[in-house]
């Protein structure tokens, strides 16, 4: 930060050219010393030291006839009710040397001098001030052995004094290289500026201590009339000066890009500890992208002072200054952050639909998820913010209760998605409840007052009025400052008008629903596709069972959708065509169950018991079928579904449906498997492969192959062997080549899981032989991906043995087969990232298999960079 000082040069002026603003606590300084015996001296005015106040410092300067000091009274640039006004009190020896004692201001002093010594008298009044000067003036005189005296000065003596002294102050700082000249000001050296900040440190605790303790005796006290009007005038002097400086003070170019660049840094570590690098990348530079929107619209409506800070964990912001925005500038200031994004993600979207590139794809999801979140009607969110700018900033107390209702908002999405960066968040703006609360009550008590937008100085004369009573009156001075700028800036601001408003909320609806409209339309319409699909088999339906199928499952369809009602209507159709009529009772069963699993995710056993009786058709079978399925997906009573699940299968296997029985059987061992019934599934799978070796049915193979992948899920590895070795002994390499291929592969993972490398060795290598067989002729397109898998399988093996050598050149041939393919490559490898898999807990056939080349794959592609 850039703080520039300037050499003060006192000017002879007159009490009457006082500015109104000041007088009253100039006055009351000259009035309180009068009652001590001093007498007027002089009135001057100056240069403030800060060079980023433009306005003049004025003093009037006391002396007493029976003394030689002066003291200089000035308004107090931190005032409180027991010192609005500040007193300086100087001796000037002759030997040059001057005495100055403050009162609780040494801490502020910006250097030191040989022959300006300062003190602080660290009193509670005037009078313990002057008096501690008498004993440090004595002090120094018997110092010197009485060979130094204090001048009596004149008016005239007086300002060539002063203005000598400061000369001389500011050539020794730059003498002793706590100064440095530049054009047109001074500035602190880094050394003396690091010293000079600690010392303000140290000194601001010690002075707020002594603040907090007289707020606390403050608030019991009157405050008389006299009292208010020079700690009115003293306040509003020092806010106004205060405020000058803040917005004076700008960072360097070069420090708000090391800023930015550090604040880069902080930002993608803090996110480093638990994401990639890609994602890092990513994120930085869609925020950035974000951000820069903002800066973007602030240049064009004229904004200065712009920046761009990452803030670790939540994000960045995008700053900038201007005195009178109008509110719909504001709400496009609030809009052109998402808006870019959003339009980047769409054109991504289709530039990426060819290009399939997985960086691409993790741009647009960043690019969309960040933006319209933004977008949501939530304070301190972008949507929050041009809601508050068009709506809001009328009315302070109804803008209280968005804040509160955002707070709200954010805190249950915390919850719900137990995310602690928005637990922070949250907690920030709960924080930060109590001083917009503070706010609000002050702005209302100003406009219960008759408050008229005035000029800035009655504007603030309005709240320090209202600062000035109880509660508020016990408040210290920075933070009266703090809420007074801020309620000037809001003061200030022009309020929207009508067609603002009316603009503002068009862009910001038209952005947020827009997307909504694009894919609710899509989805809208693959609804009404699906629907008529199933609209077409009921009208082509030859007879009740097919019709009643069809809108049974075009029911079940609408479930799916999220169209319940929907789903009723065809339900209701069954039912009312199926009414009292005894040849299509079955079908009214099914209605009515289907109507309860629907609407109240109930089963009334007494609607199966009938069910079971009858000899039911293929149609009527397929829909209890269906609706085992659909009460599974309701989360139904467990034995209900099961029901279901028997009589349709009974019914299967009474009409010679072995097909479609063994396949109800296997639908419920899974069934009970995902309930964690072991026993029930085991049984369901030993009745499938009973039936099937009476029928000779082809699905054998189909209940060996999820025989084994049920018992390798209960680690029962030789249970699961040696179903595949039954069904090896089952097929014809030649008519079930792919087949005989999985078998071998899967034997082979069953044993690696068993901890048998030689044995799934020596069936990964028998998979991979059979796969590049060239004797035999495959049809299949797609076997080339199959040769890919048992590559990759070899490639575990060879891991696994430690040989990465051999490791390198399996992966090089499944990576060549896939380029043969035009596969994207890396895109490939992620179908085997883990953190796709929700648990590699289930312990499935397939989680081991993809948990295990996953793990390769990071050996071995290691290797392959490091070959590069």
């Amino acid at each position: 930060m850039n703080v520039k000082l300037q050499q003060p040069v006192a000017v002879l002026s007159e009490r009457k050219h006082i500015p109104d603003s000041i007088q009253a606590c100039l006055m009351a300084g000259e009035q309180e010393l009068a009652e001590l015996g001093y007498q007027f001296l002089v009135c001057y005015q100056s240069k403030e030291i800060r060079a980023e106040l433009s306005s003049p410092a004025w003093t009037i300067v006391m002396s007493h006839p029976e003394h030689r000091h002066v003291i200089e009274v000035t308004p107090h640039l931190e005032p409180d009710i027991e010192s609005p006004i500040k007193f300086n009190v100087y001796s000037y020896f002759d030997d040059g040397t001057t005495l100055l004692t403050m009162n609780y201001e040494k801490h502020s002093v910006i250097g030191e001098s040989p022959d300006f010594i300062m003190e602080d008298a660290l009193a509670d009044n005037i009078v313990d001030v002057i008096e501690a000067h008498k004993a440090s003036e004595q002090r120094y005189i018997g110092s010197t052995q009485g060979m130094a005296s204090v001048l009596r000065l004149s008016a005239e003596s007086y300002m060539v004094a002063r203005n000598t002294l400061y000369k001389t102050f500011f050539n020794s700082l730059l003498n002793q290289k706590m100064l440095t000249a530049k054009e047109g000001y001074y500035a602190f050296t880094l050394q003396h500026a690091t010293e000079f900040y600690k010392r303000l440190y140290k000194g601001l605790k010690v002075l707020n201590k002594r603040k907090l303790a007289l707020s606390k005796t403050n608030n019991e006290r009157e405050i008389t009339p006299s009292q208010q009007n020079v700690l009115l005038a003293a306040e509003r002097h020092a806010i106004f000066c205060n405020r000058e400086v803040s917005q004076s003070t700008q960072f360097s170019r070069y420090t708000k890009t090391l800023l930015f660049f550090v604040s880069v840094l902080v930002f993608a570590m803090a996110f480093g500890m638990t994401m990639s690098l890609d994602f890092i990348v990513i994120l930085i530079l869609v925020v950035l992208f974000h951000e820069l929107g903002h800066i973007a619209a602030m240049w064009a409506f004229g904004y200065r002072d712009l920046q761009i800070l990452f803030i670790p964990l939540f994000g960045a912001a995008a700053s900038g200054k201007k005195n009178d925005p109008t509110a719909l500038q504001k709400a496009i200031v609030s809009l052109m952050g998402p808006l870019p994004g959003i339009l980047l993600g769409w054109v991504l979207l289709y530039v990426n639909s060819d290009l399939h590139n997985e960086w691409i794809d993790d741009t647009i999801l960043i690019l969309f998820i960040l933006n319209f979140l933004n977008l949501l009607p939530f304070f301190p969110l972008d949507g929050g913010q041009l809601l508050n700018a068009v709506i809001f900033d009328r009315h302070p107390r109804l803008q209280f209760a968005f804040i509160v209702i955002s707070t709200l908002a954010i805190a249950y999405g915390a919850w719900l998605l137990s995310d602690p960066i928005l637990t922070g968040l949250a907690i920030l703006l709960a924080m930060s409840l109590f001083s917009q609360l503070t706010e609000t009550n002050v702005l209302g008590l100003v406009l219960q007052r008759g408050y008229e937008p005035s000029s800035e100085s009655e504007n603030l004369t309005s709240v320090l009025n209202v600062l000035l009573t109880k509660p508020y009156q016990k408040f210290t001075f920075h933070q009266k400052y703090t809420l007074s700028v801020k309620l000037l800036e809001r003061m200030r601001h022009r309020l929207p008008k009508w067609w603002e408003t009316v603009i503002a909320l068009s862009l910001y609806l038209s952005i947020i629903l827009t997307p909504l409209i694009y894919f609710g339309g899509n989805l809208y319409a693959q609804y009404m596709s699906g629907k008529g699909y199933y609209d077409e088999q009921i009208e082509n339906a030859q007879t009740p069972d097919e019709k009643f199928l069809a809108k049974l499952n075009a029911g079940i369809y609408m479930t799916y959708s999220l169209s319940d009602d929907a789903a009723n209507d065809y339900f209701n159709d069954i039912l009312q065509e199926s009414k009292n009529k005894p040849n299509l009772s079955s079908w009214y069963s099914i209605a009515v169950l289907a109507q309860a699993i629907n609407t109240e995710q109930v089963i009334n056993e007494q609607l199966i018991t009938p069910l079971k009786q009858n000899n039911l058709s293929l149609s009527e079978s397929n829909a209890l079928r269906q609706l085992g399925t659909f009460a599974s997906y309701k989360e139904v009573n467990y034995r209900s579904v099961l029901n279901l699940y028997e009589v349709a299968y009974q019914n299967y296997k009474h009409n010679a449906h072995y097909d479609l029985s063994i396949a109800s059987l296997l639908e419920m061992a899974a069934y009970a498997t995902s309930e964690n019934d072991v026993v029930l599934a085991e049984r369901y799978f030993q009745q499938a492969e009973q039936d099937s070796q009476q029928v000779s049915s082809p699905s054998r193979a189909d209940v060996l192959f999820a025989q084994s992948e049920f018992y390798f899920s209960q680690g029962r590895y030789k249970d699961a062997e040696s179903a595949l070795l039954t069904l090896q002994q089952l097929i014809s390499e030649q008519d079930m080549f792919e087949l005989t291929v999985q078998i071998n592969a899967n034997l082979s993972w069953i044993l690696l899981a068993s901890d048998d490398l030689p044995g799934a060795t020596r069936y990964a290598a028998l998979a991979y032989q059979l796969a590049n067989d060239q004797s035999l002729t495959i049809d299949e397109d797609n076997f080339d991906y199959t040769k890919i898998d048992v590559a990759l399988q070899m490639m575990v093996m060879a891991v696994e043995q430690n040989n990465r050598d051999e490791a390198l050149r399996f992966y090089q041939e499944a990576q060549s087969i896939g380029r043969n393919l035009s596969i994207d490559w890396d895109e490939y490898l992620t179908s085997f990232d883990m953190s796709e898999i929700e648990s590699i807990q289930e312990n499935q056939l397939y989680s081991y298999r993809t948990f295990k080349i996953n793990s390769a794959l990071k050996n071995v592609v290691e290797k392959e960079k490091l070959e590069k």
